[in-house]
C-alpha cells in the first residue's frame, strides 16, 4: 500500500511494470543496506567508547543516589545483591563476555533474513494487486460502482495510517534520539 501510488505513476510514465518494481526494490534495499551500516557503525563506536560510557553511568547513578544519601554499595546489600566494588567497566564487559550484547545483533541479522523473505512475498503482493481489485470487481459486476469506491476508501485509508504511523514513529524516535 505504501509503494502502490509510486507504481501507478510509474506507470502513467509508461514505465514497465517489472522495471518499476526492480526500481522500487533497489530503493527499499538501499535504505535497509544505510540502516545496517549505521547500526554496524554504532556497534563499532559502542565498543571503542565503552569506558567513556561506563564513567558516565556511573557518574549519573552516584548522582541519582547522592539526594538520598545512598551509595551503590547500599543499595545493592538493601536489595540483597552483593556489590563489592562499583565497575560499570566490569559489567559491560560481562555483558559482552555473557554474549548479551552479541545476541542483540544476532537478532538483527535474523530481522535481516525475515525481511527478505517478506520482501518476496510483498512482490507478489505488489504485482497481483491490480489484479485481485479487478477481480473484485468482475465478481460483483451488479455493484461495480460501489466496489470501486469501497477499494478506493480501503486504500486510501491504509495508505494515510501507515504515512501517519511512520511520522508518529519517526517523531518519537527524534524525541528519543534528543534525550538520549
Amino acid at each position: 500500500y505504501l509503494f502502490h501510488p509510486l507504481m501507478k505513476h510509474l506507470a502513467t510514465k509508461k514505465v514497465p511494470k517489472w522495471l518499476s518494481l526492480i526500481l522500487i526494490l533497489v530503493i527499499v534495499s538501499a535504505v535497509y543496506y544505510l540502516l545496517g551500516l549505521l547500526l554496524i557503525y554504532t556497534y563499532d563506536t559502542f565498543s571503542a567508547k565503552m569506558e567513556f560510557y561506563s564513567e558516565n553511568i556511573s557518574v549519573y547513578l552516584q548522582m541519582f543516589l547522592k539526594p538520598f544519601n545512598l551509595t551503590v554499595r547500599e543499595v545493592g546489600l538493601w536489595l540483597d545483591i552483593q556489590i563489592q566494588d562499583f565497575d560499570i567497566n566490569t559489567i559491560v564487559q560481562k555483558m559482552f563476555d555473557a554474549g548479551v550484547i552479541q545476541s542483540v545483533f544476532n537478532s538483527f541479522s535474523s530481522l535481516l533474513g525475515d525481511f527478505f523473505i517478506a520482501l518476496i512475498f510483498w512482490v507478489f503482493m505488489i504485482m497481483g494487486k491490480d489484479k485481485f481489485e479487478d477481480r473484485l470487481k468482475f465478481a460483483f459486476t451488479e455493484h461495480k460502482e460501489r466496489v470501486e469506491e469501497n477499494l478506493n476508501s480501503i486504500n486510501t485509508q491504509l495508505q494515510s495510517y501507515i504515512i501517519i504511523k511512520t511520522i508518529i514513529s519517526l517523531a518519537t524516535g527524534l524525541v528519543f534520539t534528543i534525550i538520549l
